[in-house]
């Protein structure tokens, strides 16, 4: 029932008198407002490191690791389209061997490739191979760490010096045609492909590979009877490409979000766009972000930062995004090197703490992070949670302990395993390995504490590691979805000589613990251009099964290019996505690698779902569209992945543009929309809202729907603003 504006006028006075009452409270008690001139961290003194490298980045993203593996592979020459040996090291390779102990440097090769030492897998088998180059299992295997290794021009080489050695080698010839589809040579693939057919009919992979490679073709009857004889031989065929398919290869238009779909949920309103790398003179790429519910107007970036060799770049706002302020994170001194990068955040929503890391890579390098306490305007002093000189791509995460639901528990998945902290990131134990290869290891934490691990087998199958015991033990791996295309993080499938990792990334609603996974893939081909399009797909069992993967964007017909996705959910269940979007200038793909090959143009899209990913809205969020030739590395390096951070229902999402002229870094807040002074955000402004008004002017916590006179603050040149509304009622 409405009640009389005259009869209610009493009620409003007497809010005033509580709210002035107290406010004046407030500042008898000294209460103290936060200061917006926060002290950055201390960048530590530059300490570079003996066996670093000062190479230029190139297409690798890092000069030294790229160092390491052309110091592994010397021994063997690869150039000839044949694996030849190096006279002129290869005497000194072997100076203490013989003939004897080949096979012996064959099974230490083949055991380091199992425990994901690929570096240490190539010095053994390059030495057997010198020790007795007419074993054709020596080049088979090699090719395959090469692979691994995502060097598959090395590794045609290797499998074709194994089938001079074994013409008839199922094995050699299988690798091989993975090794031409994911250099783009499809034709040349599918000849092979039938080659290991005529010596193996039964061989159901190599029947659904070649199937995929058909229907790229265009050859979509041939395809389906590959199809069957997959399935005949119980080969598994990736339901999304039996939909393409089924429909003769004609796109389904993935479905637009309408009103009924946002589950009461208003559209977003995307803030300004605002550059972070305000200090960076210089490229940057490979972001990360991160916040929390606990504090939604704290946000924390980062990215890869060039303005002095390569250093971890961060940047924090305390005001919802309006302003940020960017610094170097830096490890340890004694561990300090001229390469260090790889940036990594993770919050923990229930205490509001937040954690920034990433890899100092050199012999004295290692794994390092740094915590912001909820509240401090400062992170605490970096701490190694791994001293390596082979780390490479680390993501982590935070999150409930299975053993204490009122403990965080801590991980870190990289190349060399798994890390885990149960103080708050103060000290670490592992790595613990990982039961197969593959990259991007990105931890998860589901609503019970339960840890999940996504990662690209480096082959066609996106995976997952469950754990139950804080990373104990591992459960799986589960196939979250087969991928119908393989490339080994080249450019040729799209526009620009960039290069592009093929990953998955994962996301978990902290309610439901539904989980949801992202990933680009080759829907068709068309005049000559592969269409690479995000998928995304979900599991409601804990990963052990998966939804049919959907298309996510709208431009499914046409030769556009979507890249780099990024998923994350927030605790209402809307997901949010970002990714890197060629749709606006479609280019041809730039297959030759060659010069003269049109750059990509390229912009950043932010997709939102209230549907568990049944249907997406499409924001554009650069304000042009920006090309890869202004990366700053000759159109080389571009980064390999995104990120978004989350807090409540806030996003910032974060990505690198070229629109300035060269790569700088870029966030937005997206937030849901507000009425101003509804502070318990119940579609109105009355006195229910009088209670929690106070209560954040006694915390001095600053909430944007609180920010009456829009000054930027919450004080008490809100309070008047505030009752002039109440009076309005």
């Amino acid at each position: 029932m409405l009640v009389p504006r005259k009869r209610f006028l009493p009620c409003i006075r007497t809010a005033q008198s509580v709210i002035w009452l107290c406010v004046i409270g407030l500042v008898c008690a000294g209460c103290n407002q936060r200061n917006d001139t926060t002290q950055l961290p201390t960048e530590d003194v530059d300490s570079t490191a003996v066996g670093t490298s000062t190479e230029p980045v190139g297409h690798s993203g890092n000069p030294y690791h790229a160092m390491l593996t052309k110091k592994a592979l010397t021994g063997l020459n690869y150039s000839t389209g044949r694996v030849t040996i190096d006279r002129t090291h290869a005497t000194a390779l072997t100076r203490s061997l013989s003939v004897d102990n080949a096979n012996q440097r064959f099974e230490s090769g083949r055991q380091a490739i199992a425990s994901g030492q690929l570096l240490e897998a190539f010095v053994a088998l390059t030495q057997a191979i010198i020790l007795n180059p007419n074993r054709a299992e020596y080049y088979e295997v090699l090719g395959s760490a090469l692979l691994l290794k995502r060097k598959p021009q090395f590794a045609e080489s290797a499998f074709r010096s194994a089938l001079d050695l074994n013409p008839d080698s199922v094995f050699s010839h299988q690798q091989l045609a993975l090794t031409l589809s994911g250099t783009g040579r499809f034709n040349e693939a599918i000849s092979t492909y039938g080659t290991v057919l005529r010596l193996d009919p039964e061989n159901g992979l190599a029947h659904r590979r070649l199937a995929v490679l058909l229907y790229y073709s265009g050859q979509n009857n041939a395809s389906q009877e590959h199809v069957q004889l997959a399935q005949d031989n119980g080969e598994v065929i990736p339901p999304q490409f039996l939909e393409l398919l089924n429909r003769g290869g004609a796109v389904r238009e993935p479905q637009q979000a309408g009103p009924e779909n946002l589950n009461g949920q208003a559209d977003p309103v995307v803030g300004d766009q605002m550059r972070v790398d305000l200090g960076n003179s210089a490229q940057a790429n490979e972001t990360t972000a991160a916040s929390s519910d606990a504090d939604t107007n704290f946000a924390i970036a980062g990215w890869n930062d060039y303005r002095s060799n390569i250093r971890s770049g961060f940047a924090m706002t305390f005001d919802g995004g309006d302003s940020w302020q960017d610094f170097l994170l830096r490890p340890p001194v004694p561990f300090q090197t001229s390469v260090e990068g790889d940036p990594m955040t993770c919050s923990d929503s229930r205490t509001g703490n937040i954690w920034a890391g990433a890899i100092a890579f050199g012999g004295n390098g290692g794994v390092y992070v740094a915590r912001k306490n909820a509240g401090d305007a400062n992170f605490q002093p970096t701490v190694m949670a791994e001293v390596t000189g082979g780390a490479d791509k680390g993501w982590m995460a935070a999150g409930v302990d299975p053993f204490n639901s009122q403990a965080t528990r801590m991980y870190i998945g990289y190349n060399q395993g798994l890390l885990v902290s149960t103080n708050n990131g103060d000290t670490w134990t592992g790595p613990i390995a990982f039961p197969e290869f593959g990259l991007g290891w990105q931890p998860r934490i589901g609503p019970n504490g339960e840890l999940y691990l996504s990662y690209w087998d480096v082959s066609d199958g996106n995976k997952l590691l469950r754990s139950l015991d804080g990373g104990a033990t591992f459960q799986g791996p589960f196939t979250i979805s087969t991928r119908m295309d393989v490339w080994f993080i080249d450019g040729s499938r799209f526009p620009g000589r960039f290069r592009v990792a093929p990953l998955v990334t994962t996301a978990v609603d902290p309610v439901s613990g539904t989980l949801y996974a992202t990933w680009f893939d080759t829907t068709n081909v068309v005049a000559g251009n592969s269409n690479v399009d995000i998928y995304c797909c979900r599991s409601t069992d804990q990963g052990t099964t998966w939804s049919t993967p959907t298309i996510v964007n709208t431009d499914a017909a046409i030769p556009g290019d979507q890249f780099f996705s990024w998923i994350e959910v927030d605790n209402s269940g809307r997901l949010h996505l970002l990714f890197y979007d060629t749709r606006s200038v479609p280019q041809n793909d730039n297959t030759t690698d060659g010069p003269g090959q049109p750059p990509a143009i390229i912009e950043a899209w932010y997709a939102y779902s209230d549907d568990a990913g049944d249907s997406w809205s499409e924001i554009v969020l650069t304000p042009q569209p920006f090309s890869s030739a202004n990366d700053g590395f000759g159109d080389g390096f571009i980064g390999d992945y995104l990120g978004i951070g989350v807090g409540g229902t806030t996003v910032y999402p974060c990505y690198m543009s070229t629109q300035e002229g060269i790569s700088k870094i870029y966030v937005h807040a997206i937030t849901n929309p507000f009425l101003l002074g509804d502070i318990n955000q119940d579609g109105v402004v009355n006195l229910l809202d009088v209670g929690p008004f106070v209560e954040l002017l006694t915390a001095g916590v600053f909430e944007k729907i609180a920010d009456i006179n829009g000054d930027g603050a919450l004080n008490l040149l809100d309070v008047g603003p505030f009752v002039d509304l109440l009076d309005g009622i």
